[in-house]
């Protein structure tokens, strides 16, 4: 009796399971997406934020910090 052939996955497919349903730490909005890494405006590592208030407010305050640190190493 021939041998059942194993169907091929291909190696470089990764699967990611659904997005679960997440309430935005910045602003209680629910929404259902994989969410962003609030920090720093919330430094909790299980922490997510919605794109919105990833957009208007966690991405300024990078760009805040990382102003603010460029002007200390350089003497600005």
């Amino acid at each position: 009796m021939p041998k059942k052939k194993e169907p091929k996955v291909p190696v470089n497919v990764i699967v990611f399971p659904e997005p679960e349903e997440y309430t935005c730490c910045l602003c209680g909005k629910t929404f259902k997406d994989w969410g962003n890494n609030p920090s720093p405006l919330n430094n909790d590592p299980n922490a997510r934020c919605c794109d919105e208030c990833n957009y208007t407010k966690v991405i300024p305050a990078r760009m805040e910090e990382i102003a603010r640190n460029f002007g200390k190493e350089h003497n600005i």
